[in-house]
């Protein structure tokens, strides 16, 4: 419940704000306060309204496609019902409008404001305060808030939500802001409304050291590009949607300055552009399409279309922009083809980051267990069990069993058969889920790991002798911070079975070779250190760094890539 209260809080930039409230927050340092009145704002029209919007997004950023959602939703059946929800708009609209009501009947909040300062001398540099109501307490937030995250403040009319670590600063010190009130007059009417303005001492700092900027930034007056701006505001219906933006200067004179400054900032940005564009190349396949459509709309007729649109010419000492529904829907159809490579590129990112760093745990996890193993049986345990004569029976993995609370499966097994015997194969699709990494995209989801020993004399998976000569850690002359014991392989195989990485494929790169070292994330794999510690090697790692670091005797003196 705290982290959907924050979400709502924190990232809605927006909140309405009364005439006896406003002034109870402004400070000296105050530069921001960003207001939304929650009663105002139906949200069920905001969904309806707002379809073409949302569906136009998703469309470019390839949401819809399957391939994206077989990406988000591995398992079918929340697929399908993930796809029915994204398409059901009255489910939508029921579910936001849902969310206001939590809001309002659960914690009787209506408004909020964001505030932002450039110095936190009378609460956190910036906070969330909500005015009081009969069903807002301090006591019911303290419950849906964590202390140790949080700090809370009451005063006569707001509490006060900050995220710095608790600490005495005295009161709030409160000051008359002619400029903050005189910008929400221009948006009073708006749900949403945004205020900026620069504070006194700012202006007389800037004026004072008038500092300069590099070139070619270094034809832009800084001071009176600051100095001279008295306050902006904008106010947003996200119902209709509309948008109102107000900025006023502190002079006529002040106003023209800033809109030829501004406008040089565009020539600037545009003539950097036109020099840059020709050698910059890619990383990757959605910085290669989200630089082409750039390019493709990097003229000068855009720009001055653009620049017109954002920088009016001033009237008076006033600059007025004004957007209703079509403008912004035109808008967002002509800018979600620009982003939508790289939106697509943060949705499958962090989906792919999350995974990575599941196999990182789980690799943690393998190396704990190799700890364990030692400390009950005084040895590290071999790549595999074997027979009187020597053939394989089990792989590593299942002597671990028993150290990563999996000892009913281990006991179930019969390990006087080989690992594909009649009885033990009834165990091949109970692969503990810690052997599975998330990111194969070949199947054997219940049975196939990819996770593997290097085994050779040279390696940390040591054949087991025939002699019955036991391993320790004495044996690993180059350090377990320096010593690879897992990695990654791209062919799964049967977790059980006595299957790993000869020494001579793995020595010759990350994803060099199908049988050898390598994964399904992008860019390298991960190898996990016999101290615990999982480091993701990169596909251009050095072979003779490679070979260094799994090699337990080598001696030599090399630093992880």
């Amino acid at each position: 419940m705290k982290h959907i209260l924050l979400t709502i809080l924190l990232f809605v930039p927006s909140f309405c704000i009364a005439d006896d409230k406003l002034p109870l927050l402004l400070e000296e340092e105050t530069m921001l306060v960003t207001y939304v009145n929650f009663a105002k704002i139906d949200a069920a029209e905001l969904v309806r309204n707002n379809r073409p919007i949302i569906e136009k997004l998703l469309s470019d950023t390839g949401f819809y496609s399957p391939e994206m959602l077989q990406e988000l939703f591995p398992d079918e059946n929340q697929r399908k019902a993930f796809e029915n929800t994204i398409r059901d708009w009255d489910a939508i609209a029921q579910l936001v409008g849902g969310g206001k009501a939590l809001l309002s009947l659960t914690f009787g909040i209506d408004e909020a404001y964001f505030v932002l300062n450039l110095r936190g001398l009378g609460f956190d540099v910036a906070y969330v305060a909500l005015p009081k109501t009969k069903r807002l307490n301090v006591t019911m937030l303290r419950s849906s808030l964590e202390a140790t995250e949080f700090r809370l403040r009451e005063t006569n009319d707001f509490i006060l939500i900050g995220l710095a670590e608790p600490e005495d600063l005295g009161p709030m010190r409160l000051k008359s802001r002619p400029d903050f009130l005189e910008a929400r007059k221009n948006v009073e009417n708006y749900p949403v409304q945004i205020l900026f303005a620069v504070p006194d001492f700012v202006r007389k700092v800037l004026a004072d050291t008038k500092p300069f900027l590099r070139e070619p930034l270094n034809k832009i007056d800084i001071a009176k590009l600051v100095g001279g701006l008295r306050y902006k505001a904008v106010g947003i219906d996200p119902v209709k949607p509309e948008l109102c933006a107000v900025a006023s200067a502190t002079s006529e004179l002040a106003a023209q300055e800033l809109y030829f400054n501004g406008r040089a900032i565009f020539e600037i940005g545009f003539q950097v552009w036109e020099e840059k564009k020709d050698g910059y190349v890619p990383d990757n396949e959605i910085e290669r399409k989200f630089f082409e459509r750039v390019k493709a709309i990097s003229t000068w007729d855009n720009l001055e279309r653009l620049r017109d649109t954002i920088i009016p010419k001033p009237q008076g000492t006033q600059f007025t922009v004004f957007w209703d529904a079509p403008t912004i829907r035109q808008a967002v159809e002509n800018v979600t083809p620009l982003v939508a490579p790289m939106l697509e590129g943060s949705i499958l990112g962090s989906r792919q980051a999350a995974r990575r760093m599941d196999c990182v745990n789980k690799m943690k996890t393998l190396a704990i267990a190799v700890h364990n193993y030692h400390d009950a049986q005084g040895c590290l345990p071999p790549p595999y069990s074997a027979d009187s004569g020597g053939k394989p029976l089990h792989s590593w993995r299942v002597l671990l069993l028993p150290y990563m609370e999996e000892l009913a499966l281990y006991e179930a097994i019969r390990k006087d058969e080989p690992w594909d015997s009649e009885y033990n194969k009834q165990f091949h699709d109970k692969m503990p889920v810690v052997f599975r990494c998330e990111e194969n995209k070949l199947g054997y989801m219940k049975s196939g790991t990819t996770y593997f020993m290097v085994v050779g004399g040279e390696t940390f998976g040591q054949p087991p002798q025939q002699d019955g000569k036991k391993y320790t850690f004495h044996r690993i002359i180059d350090g377990t911070s320096n010593t690879i014991g897992f990695v990654e392989g791209k062919e799964p195989v049967c977790w059980m079975a006595p299957v790993d990485i000869p020494q001579e494929i793995a020595y010759q790169g990350v994803n060099r070779s199908d049988q050898g070292i390598g994964s399904f994330h992008q860019t390298g794999a991960n190898c996990t250190f016999i101290d615990g510690s999982v480091h993701f090697l990169s596909n251009s790692v050095d072979p003779k760094t490679l070979k260094a670091l799994l090699t337990i005797a080598g001696g030599e003196s090399v630093s992880i890539p």
